[in-house]
């Protein structure tokens, strides 16, 4: 859990792994930071890998991430975050996103039980491209909520349905 005590420094995580933890991250009201090449498994919080309240400018990159009810959450105020090459599973959601400005690319997402990539109501101009959804548990990978905007859905492949609202691309 980050903080405002790391002021405009931002935060580096790199190399790390947890495993049958009660969480995994949580970032809350931090700017500017990475998190590649981590490993969160086994964690038995709901939402055990969250980045939340005012967030910006983050990266999380090339991590394996095995979910309990959401792999990853980005929650509404988090804008300009990139989620790249991570690999998601075993989770009810991959990533529930609530968050605008960011981009959602190149990862892979398998064994959830319900939706892959889940736009919920306030996801604004954001990119969801190259993501690999493999999961089986719904007729749905991705899911753009009625409400979503203005997102960029393309070159994406997965084993059920897109769907997205009018104001976005697919």
């Amino acid at each position: 859990d980050t903080g405002s005590s790391t002021f405009d420094d931002g935060v580096r995580l790199s190399n790390c792994a947890t495993k049958d933890q009660e969480g995994g991250i949580n970032i809350r009201d931090q700017d500017r930071g990475s998190i590649v090449g981590c490993s969160f498994t086994g964690c038995t919080k709901v939402n055990s890998n969250i980045i939340q309240g005012i967030v910006s400018d983050w990266v999380l990159s090339g991590c394996e991430i095995e979910g309990t009810l959401v792999g990853i959450t980005l929650t509404p105020s988090v804008s300009n975050c990139i989620l790249s090459g991570n690999v998601i599973y075993g989770g009810t959601f991959g990533i529930v996103f609530r968050g605008s400005d960011s981009v959602i690319k190149n990862n892979n997402l398998s064994d959830n039980s319900n939706v892959d990539i889940y736009l919920q109501s306030t996801c604004l101009r954001s990119t969801v491209t190259g993501n690999s959804c493999n999961s089986t548990g719904v007729g749905n990978s991705i899911f753009e909520d009625g409400t979503s905007d203005f997102n960029n859905i393309q070159g994406n492949v997965g084993n059920g349905n897109f769907v997205v609202t009018v104001g976005s691309s697919v």
